[in-house]
């Protein structure tokens, strides 16, 4: 597993913009449906494509 570590702003309506090498590596085309889990108490979000059974 390769991993980049990337800084992004958060804009002000809340938004993060995955860079396009990001998409591109985990096959993410427009309107792919991604899942948001909240991990507390490590302060992480974790952002999961959803098989297509899902969307």
């Amino acid at each position: 597993m390769e991993i980049n570590k990337m800084v992004r702003t958060i804009d002000e309506l809340g938004r993060v913009v995955l860079p396009r090498e990001v998409r591109e590596n985990l096959d993410w085309k427009e309107k792919t449906k991604v899942e948001v889990k909240v991990d507390k108490e490590r302060k992480e979000v974790i952002l999961k494509s959803l098989a297509p059974n899902d969307q």
